[in-house]
């Protein structure tokens, strides 16, 4: 049981060192998305420019405003962060490894328990055996003078 905990503490470990390759493309492509958004936010600003340099009043009151809210357009592109199967390994134990643990100790703890239970029976065992003994002594005293032998009852 030790040396199956052991392997696979030592083996999530390991794999949770593990590096992946794929992070300069995940930076490179949070890179090209910042990129696109200041472009469209470039064009939105150039448009409403041109709205406001031509058009009637109504025209340049609304892109005036759209410019002092400065609403950028909201679009929410996410890229996944790449991981490692070390990641995966480490999320996995973190599930199992208490689970384990817990059930480990509780084997442990019925072991000591039966154990104790064990030692309990024999220290009443011997117990009794011995206030038995003091019984018979009391009940079928030794009589004798000095040349006769001593011999215990049985």
């Amino acid at each position: 049981m030790r040396k199956t905990i052991l392997s696979v503490a030592l083996a999530s470990l390991t794999l949770a060192g593990c590096a992946s390759n794929n992070y300069g493309l995940y930076a490179q492509t949070q890179q090209q998305i910042a990129v696109a958004k200041a472009e469209a936010e470039i064009a939105r600003y150039k448009a409403l420019e041109a709205i406001a340099n031509s058009g009637d009043t109504t025209a340049r009151v609304a892109a005036v405003i759209a410019l002092q809210q400065g609403a950028p357009a909201q679009s929410n592109q996410h890229v996944a962060v790449p991981t490692s199967p070390g990641d995966t390994a480490l999320k996995w134990t973190s599930v199992l490894l208490p689970s384990l643990t817990q059930l480990y100790s509780i084997g442990k703890s019925t072991d000591l328990a039966i154990i104790n239970s064990n030692n309990n029976k024999e220290i009443a065992i011997n117990s009794n055996e011995t206030m038995l003994g003091f019984g018979k002594l009391i009940v079928d005293p030794i009589v004798g003078t000095q040349d006769d032998i001593l011999v215990y009852p049985r």
